[in-house]
Order: C-alpha cells, then structure tokens, then sequence
C-alpha cells in the first residue's frame, strides 16, 4: 500500500531507459523528464512523469524494490505483469494500462527495481469522496458504480480476482468521469479448486467468507468488495469500518443477519466458525431486520439515500458468492438507465463519457475484450 502525498519534484531532467513496450513486446529507449514522487510504500513508490520521447504523454511510474531476501516480491511483481500484460491486449475501457516496463540494475548498493509505467489518471475514488463534503451528486455515484462493476465483470470473465478493490486503488478523471481500476498487485488467475489467503482484500472491503477463513474463494470475492465502495460512494465514508477481523463480521452479522446453512456451504467455511460465540454477538438486530423484511443498509446510510441504490446495494453484499448481483444482470439494472439517455447533462455540460455503445458491449459480456485477451501473454523480464 503506497501513502498518497504532495508531488514531490525528484528529477526535472530527462531520463531514458530501454523499456519493454507492452502493447508490441518491442524493445525501445523512453525518456522522462518532470518526475514527481506522488506516493510511496514500504515495497513501491508511484511517480508521475512526462514521456518526451518517443511521443508525448503523462504516465505513472510504479518502482518496486527488491531485495536478495524479497525473493517472494519479485515473483508477485511478474505475477502482476503477467495479469496486466494480458489486460493490456483486452484493452478494457475501465482497467489502468500498463504502457512499459523495465528493470533497472543496482548501483551503489541500491535495491534491483522492476518499474511498470502506466497511463495517467489524475485523481484516486478515495480522494474524490474526500473532497466531497456534502456529498457526491447522484448521477456521479451511479456513474462511477456502473464502470467499477464493468470492471469487475471483464476481470471475472477472464477468471482473475483483483483482491484489493478499493477507493485508493481506483482512479477516476472527475473531469470526464471516466473510471480505471487500478493497483493489480494482490491479483490472482483463480484457478479450480485451487487455495489462496484469506487474508487478502483490505479489512472494510474483505467479505465474509474471507473474514472466516475461506481459501477456495473466487473472484465473487470482488464483487462484495465493490457493493462496500458503492456504499462509501452513498455514505460518503467507510460502509463498515470494523476495528478487527470479528468486529467486521460483526457488523456484517448486524447488517444482514446470520448465515444459513447454504451459505455457510456456499463460503466453504466451516459451520462452527461461522457461528462462534465471538461472531454472533451483533447478529440479533440483522434477523430482525431479516424477519420484518428492513432494508439492511437503510440506518446506515441514513434517510436521504436515494432508495433504488440502496435496495441495488442489498442485493449486492450477500453472504452467499454466486447469489451477489453483479456482471450484466447489475449493468443492465433500471437505476443506471440516467447514464445513457439522449443528451446527459453532467456539470452543466453534456455527459460523453459513456455512450449507448458502452452498454451494448457492457451487458453482453465486452466480448470484444475477451476475445482480445483470450491468448495468454507473458511478457519477459530479463536481466
């Protein structure tokens, strides 16, 4: 996790480097110039730069460091550009593209780097709801929902979990309104039957089967983890800030009530876990909620939620992975229908960001995509 901060200028003279271009696996000489620290972390820091050679263009540059006992992080760093090299080719109009990578050689004791560079966008989700202090308008909300779960349906279609869908690993143009998802560092190719960590997906978003242990999850694991960022977008913070593992679960249990037996199944949780003493402890209110048929988002939201996204939103967040509302079901749902009607009206300037064309494709799986994405690329890092 990289900590955004004021742009730090690092070096206003050009800079080349031999890069891997993504898009035809070539190798070419690209130089930067303005770079500007804009986000750092324990393993990666982000930077904005210009590209003035061989064409013009803002990018961001993700350096991870690695060193000889980080064996394990360089591995998760070809992962990643493995899954973002097959991105690339699929050409999805809401998944960050990887433009270039390179791997630069240690000196002076310095740490081997692998660098991705990335196309640019200038604002994350998380610092768009920030600013929002009266909250974001309701088209904007819905907007901005619709492409994230866009997203999500191309990576599932693909059988890739991003595993960290978050606003901080969203980035937006709140010019436009476009939506990228970005960050694909804790992705995964969900393979069958295969195990992971439970322990993936940031606390707030992680779902339940997660929180208890489930490590045959697959990528319906994101979807619970956009319906939490839908609800941000509504309360304008956290959905369910938990203080700990039980406590998120908690407050699940007091949303939603407790777990059936098929749900429990459907989670590959066990069934004593499930109901621990320690979990239960808020789960009264949610069955009441269940018993007198309540929206159970509606007393966290508050009154003024528009009532159509919170009914959307309790479809969403179930505990049963294959029964969440999601792909083109969602996409096609009635409460988007604002954002493709002729002559959008969005900021007192007409919405062209998303068009009918985008739906069709949308809600018939962005085939296109698929199709492109279909031959798995491999994109090589030599030393």
């Amino acid at each position: 996790m990289t900590a955004a901060i004021r742009p730090l200028l690092i070096d206003a003279n050009p800079r080349t480097f031999k890069c891997v271009s993504v898009g035809n696996h070539t190798s070419e000489s690209v130089t930067f110039d303005n770079i500007h620290l804009i986000s750092y972390g324990v393993f990666s820091n982000v930077y904005y730069a210009n590209v003035i050679s061989p064409f013009k263009k803002q990018v961001a540059i993700k350096n991870t460091w690695i060193s000889k006992s980080q064996a394990k992080s360089e591995i998760d760093s070809i992962k990643e550009v493995q899954i973002l090299s097959i991105l690339r080719k699929a050409n999805h109009k809401n998944i960050v593209a990887l433009h270039y990578l390179y791997r630069t050689t240690p000196q002076h004791g310095e740490r081997k780097c692998v660098s991705l560079v990335f196309e640019y966008m200038p604002n994350s989700l998380y610092e768009v709801i920030k600013k929002s202090k009266n909250g974001l308008d309701l088209f904007d909300i819905k907007m901005y929902a619709w492409q994230l779960f866009r997203a999500q349906a191309h990576l599932e279609l693909l059988s890739i979990a991003h595993r960290d869908v978050k606003p901080q690993n969203i980035l937006v143009d709140s010019v436009s309104g476009i939506l990228k998802l970005g960050d694909f560092g804790s992705a995964k190719f969900m393979e069958e039957k295969a195990k992971s960590e439970s322990y993936n997906i940031t606390r707030y978003y992680r779902p339940p089967e997660l929180l208890m242990g489930c490590k045959t999850y697959k990528s319906k694991v994101d979807v619970w983890s956009c319906g939490c960022v839908l609800g941000e977008l509504m309360k304008g913070s956290i959905l369910l800030r938990g203080r700990s593992t039980i406590n998120q679960l908690q407050l699940i249990f007091e949303c939603i009530g407790q777990p059936v037996e098929s749900d429990i199944q459907a989670m590959s949780v066990s069934k004593n876990l499930a109901t621990h003493e320690d979990y239960l402890q808020n789960v009264k209110r949610g069955q009441e909620k269940k018993e007198l048929k309540m929206s159970p988002f509606k007393d966290i939201l508050g009154n003024g939620a528009d009532q159509e996204l919170t009914e959307l939103l309790s479809q969403i967040l179930l505990f049963n992975p294959l029964d969440r509302l999601c792909g083109p079901d969602l996409l096609k749902n009635k409460v988007f229908d604002c954002l493709f009607t002729e002559d959008v009206i969005r900021n007192g300037k007409p919405f062209k960001t998303l068009k009918k064309s985008d739906y069709v494709d949308a809600t018939g799986g962005d085939m296109r995509c698929f199709k492109n994405a279909s031959d798995s690329i491999t994109v090589s890092l030599k030393n």
